[in-house]
């Protein structure tokens, strides 16, 4: 089997198969039906024993992968493949061998329940009428959920979150908790690490706020506290 790459399932005495390097044999135990199934090929073979041959569908090519407040992850796929079901994967390594999540939708919205903040593989594929898997599509997430995070680093404050298309940003700093006396109000202008140096050792209070330009409405993201005196 080495060099073949292949996917197969079986249930309600139906055997479906994926191909997606190399080829693979399908035979029945029924009759005398055979089929080669080659790279970009599936195959169903039903409970009478009859073998369908077919293309795989093409991965989705249009993707958004949204984390939730509740640290969700939302996938929603915008494609012409009208009506399909999709599959969804999300593992901790490259190769898909430790699957956290595994998911079947019959929309183009799909949410997955919550996963700790940090780096996954996500592996996404339409399946057709015969319940066969196609080719997916691959994205390495880098999964915030809705929180900021913040950590120390020498004299500097470093700030991180997920930053989504068509909403702005603010950190705002504050020496008061009502955000009245306010020390800094910055507009990022990039989506990386945002590090703030030289600033007072006492407690400072901060928040960073959104503002969504398609609906004009403004939430706090996350807030915290620097330099925490336990008072």
């Amino acid at each position: 089997m080495r060099g073949t790459h292949f996917r197969a399932g079986y249930s309600n005495e139906t055997l479906v198969t994926s191909v997606y390097e190399g080829n693979v044999a399908a035979q029945n135990r029924i009759g005398t039906a055979e089929a080669s199934i080659s790279k970009g090929e599936g195959a169903r073979i039903d409970e009478t024993g009859g073998i369908q041959v077919v293309r795989l569908l093409p991965p989705p090519d249009d993707v958004d992968i949204t984390s939730l407040p509740n640290e969700a992850i939302q996938i929603d796929i915008s494609s012409s493949m009208q009506g399909k079901t999709y599959r969804v994967q999300i593992a901790s390594d490259p190769n898909f061998l430790t699957i956290i999540r595994d998911q079947r939708s019959e929309g183009d919205q799909v949410q997955l329940a919550p996963l700790s903040p940090g780096f996954y593989h996500l592996r996404i594929a339409a399946i057709d009428d015969f319940g066969i898997e196609g080719n997916s599509a691959i994205f390495v997430i880098h999964h915030h959920g809705n929180r900021v995070s913040v950590k120390q680093e020498e004299d500097s404050w470093v700030f991180e979150w997920l930053h989504r298309a068509q909403i702005t940003y603010r950190l705002q700093l504050a020496a008061d908790h009502e955000f009245t006396k306010v020390l800094l109000d910055y507009e990022p202008q990039n989506n990386g690490p945002l590090r703030v140096s030289r600033l007072p050792g006492n407690e400072i209070f901060w928040r960073v706020v959104s503002l969504d330009e398609r609906t004009d409405m403004t939430v706090v993201l996350d807030t915290g506290t620097l330099n925490d005196t336990g008072q």
